[in-house]
């Protein structure tokens, strides 16, 4: 894709994932899935309840 990884976002619904996406130096959206149990998604830069609320103008001024 020829991108550098602070140009990326991760849609991810678990601890771990958001993880990996932080050590890759990638940005994070926490997706919080009713049928993943509570998986610690603090640590995404942004959290969002349906996949409909991501806003793809909003992350390009982030």
């Amino acid at each position: 894709m020829n991108i550098k990884p602070n140009e990326c976002w991760v849609l991810e619904d678990s601890k771990n994932g958001i993880q990996a996406a932080n050590a890759a130096g990638m940005k994070c959206i926490g997706f919080i899935n009713q049928n993943s149990g509570d998986q610690g998604l603090s640590r995404a830069d942004t959290i969002v309840n349906n996949i409909r609320d991501i806003k793809v103008m909003d992350l390009l001024l982030e």
